[in-house]
């Protein structure tokens, strides 16, 4: 990395230093929504592929359900009225029905005699020993599902009980939203092919693999190609032979604010190619570096290399872009509400979201960050992502918000582990 040789109030550089009014996330995201094109295209897939899809269009019912009137229960089919309005009157052979449940009621019957209200004669006549009100025992056609009836509309995501609703409706085919697919280019000359034993130097590229990851589970797709060299043109020409195919491009790596006195040519390929709309958000550890840009009218993320700052920036940045193009909630976690295990002060220009382990004392959460950088606690053993606001004081056991990065009964088979 290149050297500084000016004092800061001289720089003319992008350092994090002069990055003393970074953007909001709401704020940067809000101005992202109305700057870049999140519609997205619509295709046919059978039900059985449609599992966590989004509807593109209202699901009308094919059919009634059931198709048919059904008994619910074992007994003789009746005609209420020849019933009478007293017990034990006799009906002939043929004008009664014995059905079990689940068989159809033909016509005229309009009620279902259970088997203990009824006395079987020698002659095949049947004697009353009790009455049902009108239509009970049935279950009517269309009761649950009428054809042409709305059954479900659009935006949903289907989730197991849908898909079973809509066959059950007589749907085999729905349609839904595209996927939204991403482009991934990682920067960096000094980066090597994943296998490949890094040099001196050198640093395996693990943030793609990240990055697409946490796309897919946001209902979306991803191409990840390999490294980019530190080259305006190389990196200028790996945007644009993704453009075409892709629904948006996230650049991982060279977005460093000193610019391209420092080899990060992310920002300036991308005013060159489209527009920056942002370098620098409030929240750390990363997102001082973190970029959002728009080319051909499609969504341009950057997010730094080193890879504790690049699992934050993503978490945070990718997930709510990924609701603007399908408009459905995506990777959500449960929040707890913790203790301080030690004393923290946030900057006064940033949020401060660490990684954090978890202990517990009589029902209460206790919460340390953990060793921050590269490292097996920061992505493998921290349990929780901890939200310490910009310019405030956290005393050791004040009060403080934690994303939990397992479900709570997970949480719990951890902690007993320990």
């Amino acid at each position: 990395m290149q050297t500084c040789d000016h004092p800061c109030s001289a720089c003319q550089s992008r350092c994090h230093r002069q990055n003393t009014s970074a953007a909001t996330k709401k704020d940067v995201l809000a101005k992202l929504a109305l700057a870049a094109d999140f519609s997205l295209g619509v295709e046919q897939i059978p039900l059985a592929e449609a599992l966590h899809r989004v509807i593109a269009q209202d699901v009308l019912a094919v059919w009634d359900s059931p198709v048919a009137d059904y008994a619910t229960h074992d007994g003789i089919a009746i005609v209420r009225e020849e019933a009478g309005a007293s017990v034990s009157a006799l009906l002939a052979p043929d004008r009664f029905q014995i059905v079990g449940m689940g068989n159809v009621i033909p016509e005229p019957f309009d009620t279902v005699l259970a088997y203990e209200l009824c006395s079987f004669q020698s002659d095949g006549s049947v004697r009353l020993l009790g009455l049902s009100e009108k239509g009970e025992g049935i279950i009517r056609r269309a009761a649950s599902i009428r054809k042409g009836e709305l059954v479900l509309g659009k935006g949903f995501l289907l989730e197991p009980r849908h898909l079973a609703i809509l066959r059950y409706s007589g749907i085999e085919q729905v349609s839904v939203y595209c996927k939204p697919t991403a482009a991934i280019i990682p920067v960096g000359s000094d980066l090597t092919l994943p296998g490949i034993t890094p040099a001196p130097g050198q640093y395996p590229e693990a943030d793609g693999i990240l990055v697409e990851s946490v796309i897919r589970l946001c209902g979306g797709t991803a191409r990840l190609r390999p490294p980019v060299q530190d080259d305006m043109a190389a990196l200028k020409g790996a945007v644009q032979s993704e453009l075409t195919t892709c629904d948006m491009v996230v650049l991982i790596g060279g977005v460093g604010l000193g610019g391209e006195g420092y080899r990060d040519f992310s920002r300036a390929a991308v005013e060159d190619l489209g527009s920056v709309l942002v370098h620098g958000l409030s929240f750390g550890p990363g997102g001082k570096a973190a970029l959002l840009g728009v080319i051909d009218n499609k969504p341009v993320i950057g997010i730094p290399g080193p890879p504790h700052a690049a699992i934050l920036v993503t978490e945070e940045l990718i997930p709510p872009i990924m609701e603007l193009f399908l408009d459905i909630p995506c990777y959500e976690r449960p929040v707890i509400t913790a203790e301080a295990g030690v004393d923290i002060s946030a900057k006064r220009t940033s949020d401060f979201f660490p990684r954090v382990r978890l202990s517990s004392d009589d029902g209460r959460y206790i919460a340390n960050p953990v060793r921050m950088g590269d490292n097996i606690e920061t992505f493998a053993r921290a349990e929780g992502i901890a939200r310490y606001r910009r310019g405030m004081e956290y005393p050791k056991g004040s009060p403080v918000e934690v994303e939990l990065l397992y479900s709570e009964r997970q949480l719990s088979r951890q902690l007993k582990k320990e």
